[in-house]
């Protein structure tokens, strides 16, 4: 009887069986047959609400969501939850009608819609983004998440089946991104405004090198090498990530409201910082706590211990110094692929 009423060409069956749900003794696969149902029929915000209140039917809505991401990007349907969330997430920002509703329905249903404040900080590794998430996270009493890859030794790419389950939990979504299809896709879906921190292009290369000395990753051994070869592997690794992610967040501004803040900015104006996040995001929050949070976590006031819990180096600023001529033209060569965008936020003599 299934083989019979489940052929593609006769959508019927599906409507037919899924109206008669006690014929079919597997709950799994009722929730498919369910989802299908609301598929052919025409899915609306006001049908998916209603699937809230038993497993087959907290099934049904993450089977509704897979169909209709993997129908229209022509994949083969993955298992699992987490398979289930990067299938969502690397879905293309436009599509049919019914794939946004379902996409707007898991990142928007009624448990996601009591979910305090999201809060998303794009920033350049080394640019101090971690000292000012965790003050952010601390005023908003939400935690601070940093959903990065562990498979990759650079440290800026996400994941991003965890970085969808960090937006559920509220807070501060502590990031590495760059404005790619998939980034934009989230912020649509989810209404952010985004944070993007940078900091002078040398400086902070400088910064991640120091950090590299102390990296293991398989049998690395950075730290023997002599100083030219660190600067270049440096280099190598890391500007290449830097240019696009400015490049790329440049265009977003074409589509999104992008709140732009510098190294200098965090470390000389903590609160009025944290205070132009709070306005950008629309995120409400206390002022008074805001001014007792940040006096607490002042890099001037604290000890060299607990800047480096923070990893917040203070007074930092020109240790780029230490590339050559050559090493800074190598850098700069790569402005050339983005003509039109302003580089003068991470290289202040760029012109």
């Amino acid at each position: 009887m299934l083989r019979v009423l489940l052929r593609p060409d006769a959508p019927g069956g599906y409507l037919e069986l899924a109206a008669t749900p006690d014929v079919i003794p597997d709950r799994t696969v009722a929730a498919d047959l369910k989802a299908r149902r609301i598929l052919i029929l025409g899915a609306q915000l006001q049908t998916l609400a209603t699937l809230t209140r038993s497993m087959e039917e907290y099934e049904t809505r993450h089977y509704l969501a897979m169909i209709t991401a993997v129908r229209d990007r022509g994949g083969s349907i993955f298992v699992g939850l987490p398979n289930l969330e990067r299938a969502i997430a690397h879905s293309p920002p436009r599509g049919a009608g019914s794939r946004q509703t379902a996409l707007r329905y898991l990142t928007e249903n009624e448990q996601l819609g009591r979910t305090p404040a999201r809060i998303l900080v794009a920033a350049m590794p080394k640019s101090a983004s971690t000292y000012l998430c965790s003050m952010i996270a601390r005023i908003l009493q939400r935690p601070m998440t940093s959903p990065h890859s562990i498979n990759d030794p650079v440290g800026v790419n996400v994941d991003r089946g965890d970085l969808l389950r960090s937006i559920e939990v509220g807070g501060v979504v502590h990031s590495h991104l760059d404005a790619n299809l998939r980034t934009l896709a989230m912020l649509r879906l989810l209404d952010l405004n985004p944070v993007v921190q940078t900091r002078d292009i040398f400086d902070s290369l400088a910064s991640y090198l120091e950090q590299s000395r102390h990296r293991r990753y398989a049998d690395a051994q950075f730290d023997r090498l002599d100083a030219a070869q660190r600067r270049r592997i440096t280099i190598m690794r890391m500007a290449r990530h830097y240019v696009d992610m400015v490049a790329s967040w440049r265009a977003a501004e074409r589509e999104f409201s992008v709140l732009w803040i510098t190294y200098e900015q965090v470390r000389d104006e903590p609160a009025a910082v944290v205070r132009r996040v709070f306005d950008h995001t629309q995120v409400v929050a206390d002022a008074a706590r805001i001014d007792g949070i940040v006096s607490t976590a002042d890099p001037a006031a604290l000890s060299e211990a607990e800047r480096g819990a923070l990893r917040f180096n203070r007074g930092s600023s020109g240790r780029g110094a230490m590339f050559t001529a050559d090493e800074r033209a190598w850098v700069r060569t790569l402005f050339a692929e983005y003509p039109d965008v302003d580089f003068s936020i991470i290289d202040r003599t760029h012109a």
